[in-house]
């Protein structure tokens, strides 16, 4: 996860994630007790923590933290990148939780700025100011690089990580979400013909 902190302003109602974003997250992330650099050379610690809630970066001599301490810090950033993402894009609050939990698992990985970038995001960017859910399925797969550690000026690396977690966002994005309704005391008694 590579972001920097922002300051959201809260304009509108909370998105509807479900609690598997979480393990989304969490899944592919992994948890690291010790602080390491991911593959783009970025210190990070916990479930892919490369900040912390006041604002410090994760430094390589930060002390290990517990994973109760990663999930406090993994919250802490799905709470910023939803604001983020509710207020940047209004069309969001029309997904189903599949969708919404899709994309704030690709934006809890590449930054909550991603919203603001001025280029490199151009496709997923259209897609949720339209609301066009094929071309924001499209675009998952666009963004499966990282900067070079060993050559920060060159181009982009090809990463076997990030290109399986963006073909299982956009399989979440895709799953239809089904809403199982609650049995009735009433269910046996119901027929076909009722």
């Amino acid at each position: 996860m590579t972001q920097t902190p922002t300051v959201p302003t809260v304009t509108s109602k909370k998105l509807n994630h479900s609690d598997k974003l979480f393990n989304e997250i969490a899944t592919s992330e992994g948890f690291r007790a010790e602080p390491y650099l991911d593959d783009a050379g970025v210190p990070t610690i916990g479930k892919g923590t490369t900040f912390y809630e006041d604002g410090r970066a994760v430094t390589l001599q930060d002390a290990p933290i517990t994973e109760d301490r990663a999930n406090q810090l993994l919250k802490f950033y799905v709470g910023t990148v939803e604001e983020k993402l509710r207020n940047a894009y209004p069309k969001m609050q029309d997904m189903n939780p599949n969708e919404i939990d899709a994309i704030m698992s690709f934006t809890y990985n590449v930054g909550a700025n991603f919203v603001d970038a001025p280029s490199g995001f151009e496709t997923m960017q259209k897609g949720l100011n339209t609301g066009d859910k094929k071309v924001i399925s499209g675009a998952f797969k666009l963004y499966n690089k990282h900067v070079n550690p060993n050559d920060p000026a060159g181009p982009l690396i090809e990463s076997e990580g990030l290109t399986t977690r963006r073909t299982n966002e956009k399989n979440l994005f895709n799953t239809p979400y089904v809403i199982n309704k609650p049995k009735s005391k009433y269910d046996e008694f119901m027929t076909d013909e009722n």
